[in-house]
């Protein structure tokens, strides 16, 4: 398949804006622009395009086959109470998380960037694993964070990306590597970002929104 098909994947409102395309194009020929739902979708320019095909290949939504891999045999976990207080449920973020920084390698999740737009960053030790707890009800930016997993493996660290299924299913498209590691989240889909920024904008009402929790955590 051809770039095309990722045209055709935009147009039909499939793109999720995850990002994985812009990385691996080495021509420069994609940009992600918001459209008029508020999403930040994927445009190619056709005369930058050498038709190489990279940016369908790692789409998630243009391959999504079953790997055959056995599914794991835990299904659940819950964290003590102090790690709950914190959680937004039962706290299993927060263990696999520990789990990694122990093994000397880095956590790749979400925490709010300083306009409130939840971002994905990486957190070598618990102080920056701090801001990644609690669930965050809307987009999650994706723009940069490629290179920082692309940095962390190359000096030689494992890696836990905890995302949504289709950007764990981009992560591991662009990067086949033993050494990272993915936990998908159930999801029942994504808001756009311009949505989101307008609830912003009406919840402010011309004052400044300090900080946002989107759920409050099941410890009373």
């Amino acid at each position: 398949m051809t770039a095309t098909a990722l045209m055709d994947l935009v147009e039909g409102g499939g793109c999720i804006g995850c990002y994985a395309c812009l990385h691996v194009c080495e021509k420069d020929a994609i940009a992600l622009r918001m459209d008029e739902r508020g999403f930040r979708t994927a445009q190619i320019d056709p005369s930058a395009c050498d038709g190489c095909g990279k940016c369908v290949q790692t789409c998630p939504q243009l391959t999504g086959e079953a790997d055959g891999k056995p599914m794991a045999a835990c299904y659940a976990v819950k964290a003590e109470p102090t790690v709950q207080s914190r959680s937004s449920s039962g706290g299993a973020f927060d263990l696999v998380s520990r789990w990694m920084l122990r093994r000397g390698g880095s956590v790749c999740g979400v925490a709010m960037a300083e306009d409130l737009v939840p971002t994905f960053r990486i957190a070598r030790d618990e102080e920056g694993l701090e801001p990644m707890h609690g669930s965050k009800f809307a987009f999650s930016d994706m723009k940069g964070i490629y290179d920082g997993i692309s940095k962390e493996l190359e000096d030689g660290r494992e890696v836990l990306f905890v995302g949504l299924p289709c950007q764990v299913r981009a992560v591991r498209n662009v990067f086949h590597d033993d050494r990272l590691y993915t936990v998908d989240l159930i999801c029942n889909g994504m808001p756009s970002e311009g949505v989101y920024r307008r609830y912003l904008e009406e919840l402010s009402q011309s004052r400044k929104v300090a900080n946002l929790v989107f759920r409050a955590s099941d410890v009373h």
